[in-house]
């Protein structure tokens, strides 16, 4: 989701990440259109890995797993990605605002770790060793 959020965002509002955000919490009706059409490309996949924080709430037959990170790694692998230039506090900001606007337009927490079956700290863990254990639980 993070992927296509972007791109709505740089295509209907030439901004950011960030600046997005902010636009969205004056317009919830983005959110819910985005997650509408989001949501409705998931329901046409047979079999898909999907990133999305609200994926526990939208999408009911699947195995939810929350891969937990702090941002200060996070803030490592977003430069190394060369997306946003972003530091722990910027990205604390960010999750708490959508924390905010997500329990605001749906009543659901993505931080409540009780919406997943598995959670993975990945701060110390390379992509296949996540993947590793993601396999061996599900």
């Amino acid at each position: 989701m993070g992927d296509y959020s972007r791109e709505y965002a740089k295509e209907k509002f030439n901004a950011d990440i960030n600046a997005f955000q902010a636009i969205c919490k004056q317009r919830p009706e983005i959110d819910r259109q985005l997650d509408e059409s989001f949501i409705e490309k998931c329901r046409r996949a047979e079999r898909a890995v999907i990133d999305y924080r609200l994926g526990f709430h939208f999408v009911k037959n699947a195995f939810h797993v929350f891969l937990k990170v702090s941002d200060e790694t996070a803030s490592k692998r977003i430069a190394l990605s060369g997306r946003e230039n972003e530091n722990a506090e910027s990205i604390r900001k960010r999750n708490s605002a959508m924390r905010e606007r997500f329990m605001k337009v749906y009543g659901a927490d993505f931080t409540d770790l009780r919406n997943y079956q598995f959670v993975v700290d990945t701060d110390n863990l390379n992509p296949a060793e996540i993947v590793i254990q993601i396999l061996d639980k599900l």
